[in-house]
């Protein structure tokens, strides 16, 4: 079945033919506008998830960059102290050095972890909300179907009826 009113532009139209008359039941445009609404508000939320994750991804990086030069000033600092100095000053020198790389290494490991973490969080919420909004997208567009459906029947049967 086609829709012979080529006039139509805006609206979604069901048709169908009883004894060549054909009927037109256009949707509702505010039904179209909370679908247009909805999936805007969808989009902007994506966007500010998206942006989140990209936000967290930059500071990865900057705490691995972080991490790296920590790790070049170090062997900078053991080879100039090692060149220069007492043996009993180089080895408590390279055990400080040390002991505060660990440390500090193991403060951007847990901060490097928590942003994973983090990260995964919103990516596994940000799936569950498209998944929960599409659903209800798609019960929406099944109730208009269905409401549709009825106004064409009770249609038919007034056509009937006459």
């Amino acid at each position: 079945m086609t829709c012979n009113d080529s006039g139509r532009n805006n609206s979604f139209c069901l048709c169908w033919t009883i004894n060549s008359t054909s009927k037109h039941i256009p949707f509702q445009n505010q039904s179209k506008n909370k679908l247009i609404n909805g999936l805007q508000l969808e989009q902007t939320q994506i966007n500010s998830c998206q942006n989140q994750t990209e936000s967290l991804t930059n500071e990865i990086h900057e705490l691995q960059k972080t991490l790296n030069e920590f790790k070049n000033e170090k062997n900078e600092s053991i080879q100039n102290k090692m060149d220069g100095g007492e043996n009993d000053e180089r080895q408590n020198l390279v055990r400080h050095i040390t002991e505060e790389k660990e440390r500090q290494m193991g403060e951007l490991k847990r901060e490097l972890s928590t942003l994973r973490e983090q990260n995964k969080t919103i990516e596994r919420n940000l799936q569950k909300k498209r998944e929960k909004e599409q659903i209800n997208r798609f019960e929406q567009a099944k109730n208009e179907l269905k409401q549709a459906i009825n106004q064409h029947e009770v249609a038919a049967n007034e056509i009937k009826n006459n």
